[in-house]
């Protein structure tokens, strides 16, 4: 396949959450969705040190499928629910390690 410059890359990719039990004290419980990622240039990437969290969230992450609210209902990407979920520790930490497989694959691969 040959290779083809895009000018936006964005991709879908796995994400991971574990949060304490509610049932089974002292386990995790794994959710999963799916995070639509944005590929960004190694500039960009280089410049992560010097970010807050918050801030590498909102570049990376443009979306997203099989979020849903607590009734059941799907959850739709926006700006403000990505802040809203960015305050939460175990997320953040899911998307991070996402992000780092996705280009550590990546890299791998090549």
């Amino acid at each position: 396949m040959p290779f083809i410059k895009k000018k936006k890359n964005v991709y879908p990719w796995p994400v991971e959450i574990q949060l304490p039990s509610e049932e089974n004290p002292g386990h995790f419980e794994k959710h999963k969705f799916i995070a639509k990622f944005a590929r960004l240039p190694k500039k960009e990437l280089d410049n992560f040190s010097n970010m807050k969290e918050d801030e590498i969230l909102a570049k990376i992450i443009v979306g997203w499928d099989e979020v849903e609210t607590e009734d059941g209902k799907p959850l739709l990407f926006s700006k403000i629910a990505l802040k809203e979920f960015g305050e939460d520790t175990d997320f953040t930490t899911g998307i991070l390690r996402a992000y780092e497989e996705f280009y550590g694959k990546t890299v791998e691969k090549n």
